[in-house]
């Protein structure tokens, strides 16, 4: 919806922005939810996260207006091959590996933090969730924010998802090594998670560029987010088999390294091509979580 109602820098700060969606709730959720698991008003968590889906619902209503398709002649096998375009498109098959990469490692990182945090630094264990859910917040929206306003200004994505790469190797060191202190440790939390914000909204922002008149932009977001839901499935076993710190930190080195190497060049004509909504584009941008998509360019 995003990449069919907006064009230009707005759609960039737009997709920056969005792609912090999911790390922030999930947080708001875990936030919301931790007064009432210790008693026996554990309901009330049920209830307000309810009741926070039918605010959903209701704001549902002020989503920007995108025009339905009709595919005029276009037989049920076209309509297929249209869903799996993006396969035969190799810069596709690359956002998705670069978009999956951070995904993993912040969800494998959240997974792993708040046990490692209270184990090594001697705090309670519902302290360190509350620490890793209010530094995931503040620092992925500090992170797509900056990611878009950059990008606005030209400056080159490649460079800059660089410098984050990096940022985020030592901050995964600085959370992980025993020897840090707490106020140390939460500091390489707090970069890492601006490094997750930063990268996923310059991956974000790569999408609409891979868009043609052959594949739209929802159906590049729907192959992109497959790979994200792939990753996500894979995550809890991977993390939780680890047992030694430098585990945790080299897999974020091999997963940051992969997702510098995998994001696709795009070129500023491609950009600007892409600005304009595509005929073709039967999908709509789907959370990575469902993977569904739905029949809106």
């Amino acid at each position: 919806m995003l990449i069919g109602a907006l064009e230009g820098t707005a759609r960039t700060r737009a997709m920056t922005l969005w792609s912090t969606y999911a790390p922030t709730g999930f947080s708001l959720g875990l936030l919301i939810a931790a007064p009432f698991t210790a008693g026996e008003a554990w309901r009330w968590a049920i209830l307000l996260h309810g009741a926070f889906m039918a605010l959903c619902a209701a704001g549902s209503f002020a989503l920007p207006h995108v025009a339905l398709i009709r595919a005029r002649g276009a037989s049920a096998r076209e309509k297929l091959a249209s869903l799996f375009a993006g396969l035969r498109h190799p810069a596709i098959l690359m956002l998705g590996l670069a978009m999956a990469m951070p995904a993993m490692i912040s969800y494998g990182t959240s997974l792993a933090a708040a046990t490692y945090i209270a184990k090594v630094h001697g705090v309670s264990l519902a302290a360190s969730a509350s620490i890793v859910a209010v530094a995931k917040i503040a620092a992925v929206l500090l992170g797509g924010t900056v990611t878009g306003a950059l990008l606005t200004r030209d400056f080159p994505p490649r460079r800059l998802l660089a410098i984050v790469v990096v940022i985020g190797i030592l901050a995964q060191t600085a959370l992980f090594l025993p020897t840090s202190p707490l106020v140390l440790a939460i500091a390489g939390l707090m970069a890492w998670l601006f490094t997750y914000g930063a990268a996923t909204g310059v991956c974000m922002a790569t999408m609409p560029a891979l868009s043609t008149k052959d594949i739209g932009g929802g159906s590049v977001a729907g192959l992109v987010n497959q790979f994200v839901s792939i990753a996500s499935f894979l995550t809890p076993t991977i993390y939780f088999s680890l047992t030694h710190w430098t585990a945790y930190v080299a897999i974020a080195v091999i997963g940051l390294i992969a997702c510098l190497a995998a994001l696709p060049t795009v070129g500023a004509r491609t950009g600007a091509k892409a600005a304009q909504p595509h005929a073709a584009d039967h999908t709509a941008v789907s959370p990575p979580s469902t993977g569904s998509i739905a029949p809106v360019r």
